[in-house]
């Protein structure tokens, strides 16, 4: 069971996860169900809340009630923001407690954010490096970061998208 989170980076996994067969995708991410929803294989659940239109994913009270009843065995999870000291944050109060919620439910929390994303700091903070199993990122990335993630107990895969 794989819960893609909504957001772009999120989203462009689906390509590289097409040859899976039986799996099950959770997904607050409308662009990411309407692909997933294309292999015939996959059972699909969608979580539904109030819509953030800039990420095209669902967040509120009621996408949070839904997970209490879900089990996650991996979660790719995006952030708009990590700060140099390994926080990772949203712009949107609800769309941050669903990640954290997410990332309590998963059993392999992974995250996964371009370099770019690096150094910005949004206003809510739903994550700390320590709180993943894996980062999962592009070429570039900052030594001082690096080292942070690796300290933090979770492994680091830097990819490129030929990868």
């Amino acid at each position: 069971t794989l819960f893609i989170d909504g957001g772009s980076t999120t989203w462009s996994t689906i390509p590289f996860l097409s040859a899976l067969e039986r799996l099950t995708v959770i997904t607050n991410s409308i662009e990411a169900a309407r692909d997933c929803a294309q292999i015939s294989t996959w059972t699909i659940i969608v979580l539904g809340g109030q819509v953030i239109t800039k990420s095209m994913s669902m967040v509120g009270p009621y996408v949070e009630a839904q997970l209490d009843n879900l089990s996650i065995d991996i979660a790719f999870m995006g952030a708009t923001g990590v700060s140099l000291r390994g926080s990772c944050s949203s712009g949107n109060l609800f769309e941050a407690n669903v990640k954290q919620r997410v990332i309590q439910r998963a059993d392999k929390p992974m995250l996964l954010v371009d370099n770019s994303k690096m150094g910005i700091v949004e206003p809510f903070a739903f994550a700390h490096f320590s709180d993943f199993h894996t980062v999962i990122t592009s070429p570039g990335v900052d030594d001082t970061v690096r080292r942070m993630i690796l300290s933090a107990g979770a492994r680091l895969e830097i990819v490129t998208p030929e990868d």
